[in-house]
């Protein structure tokens, strides 16, 4: 039932991770507090067009997907800052671990993702949970307890 063939919610959607990208890219707390507002006011008008089990099932799997990716990248940024990070040898065998080496780039590609017009599927909720996840980071710092309670979506833990 999710409409992905329609263009127009195609749009709407796209315009939602730009701003989600916008506020990720600021650096400025009370302009990202401002794009964050604005983030919210349009997806609640995206939301319009679809029926309360649709925005569950995006709420579900933007905290599903979005924190596996968001666990996936902060710890390969994690692992590429300390200086005192050392692989398992065993990783050795292991042909592309070392990528958090390139973690800088590969973050700026994973934004440049969330912005662009990817292909409208099931992806869209790993960027877009990601996203949330960062600005979080930011604006709620203790969101991962609070994530971690039943029913409870990352969207909601927005100040």
């Amino acid at each position: 039932e999710y409409p992905w063939d329609d263009p127009e919610f195609r749009s709407s959607w796209l315009e939602e991770r730009k701003l989600l990208a916008a506020a990720i890219g600021e650096e400025d707390l009370d302009e990202m507090k401002k794009i964050a507002e604005r983030w919210i006011v349009h997806r609640y008008e995206r939301r319009k067009e679809i029926s309360e089990p649709l925005i569950q099932y995006e709420q579900r799997r933007e905290w599903l997907e979005g924190l596996a990716k968001y666990a996936e990248l902060m710890a390969m940024k994690m692992a590429n800052k300390s200086d005192s990070y050392e692989p398992l040898p065993a990783t050795g065998e292991i042909s592309d671990f070392n990528g958090y080496k390139k973690a800088g780039s590969h973050w700026r590609k994973e934004i440049s993702q969330l912005q662009s017009d990817m292909q409208f599927d099931g992806t869209i909720f790993y960027y877009s949970g990601w996203a949330q996840a960062v600005l979080l980071d930011r604006l709620n710092p203790d969101w991962k307890s609070e994530a971690m309670q039943p029913e409870v979506y990352l969207e909601e833990l927005f100040p």
